[in-house]
């Protein structure tokens, strides 16, 4: 195993300490946000097989500024939202310097055809290199929040969160693909959600120490918010609807009467 040298230890603290002086000035601010909605489907939900994801918005940048538009042309996919990330890089050539991004996603995921949200999913791919006294750093943190479970709203407040990072240091002189990803099970404690709020926060950070050194990490693939949903089987529904169908006649037999 490759040890770190006090050097290094100390830059991450400092890097640790700026990342979150960043993320909580984010935080605090109010930052510019686009509709993918709006921007992309006319306002309307982008439509799945099963699912639906409506009030889809990107938020990044300071207060008072435009965001920038990091992840385009969302598509639907079965049941997966899939977005391209673009020029959601950061690189330090040469240092000395420090850069980062920091997006966020989310969107309200809903179920159609009598369907429930068993399991969200997300993969995302990126690589990087550093070269002197250099580092990078991807993070993801995710967010949930049921809202709906069987199609009536929840008593109280069932959310999760997570995350991920993948972070690289020299020496020696590195590059190479780097991945992050998560499997949110939602079936147990939310059985039967029809209705959840979904987000993800990406951040990429790079830092070269001198002139002899460089950083660069770029996130380039993103599998997509991935929905398992969970269908009832095509015997439950028509034995629903012969039930309706009973009920109904039941119901004309005693108006009759």
């Amino acid at each position: 195993m490759r040890r770190a040298s006090a050097t290094v230890i100390a830059r991450r603290i400092l890097l640790s300490a700026a990342t979150l002086a960043m993320t909580a000035s984010c935080q605090l601010a109010t930052a510019g946000t686009i509709d993918l909605n709006d921007t992309y489907n006319g306002g309307n939900p982008f439509m799945g097989a099963d699912v639906m994801f409506t009030d889809t918005v990107e938020t990044n940048g300071n207060a008072g500024d435009p965001a920038f538009n990091y992840y385009r042309d969302p598509t639907v996919l079965g049941n997966t939202l899939v977005v391209n990330p673009t020029n959601f890089r950061v690189e330090v050539i040469p240092g000395p310097g420090l850069g980062a991004i920091d997006s966020q996603l989310e969107t309200v995921i809903m179920t159609k055809n009598g369907a429930a949200i068993q399991a969200i999913k997300f993969d995302e791919a990126g690589d990087y290199e550093i070269l002197g006294n250099a580092f990078v750093k991807a993070e993801l943190d995710y967010f949930y929040e049921v809202l709906e479970v069987n199609g009536s709203p929840v008593g109280s407040p069932i959310t999760g969160n997570g995350k991920m990072v993948f972070d690289d240091t020299s020496p020696a002189n590195d590059s190479g693909n780097w991945e992050l990803g998560f499997y949110v099970p939602l079936d147990g404690a939310a059985k039967g959600a029809t209705k959840v709020r979904f987000e993800f926060d990406n951040r990429v950070i790079a830092q070269a120490d001198n002139d002899a050194s460089l950083a660069f990490i770029a996130k380039k693939q993103i599998s997509g918010v991935q929905v398992e949903p969970i269908v009832p089987e095509p015997a439950t529904v028509g034995m629903f609807l012969l039930g309706l169908i009973g009920l109904v006649q039941a119901t004309r037999k005693g108006l009759t009467r």
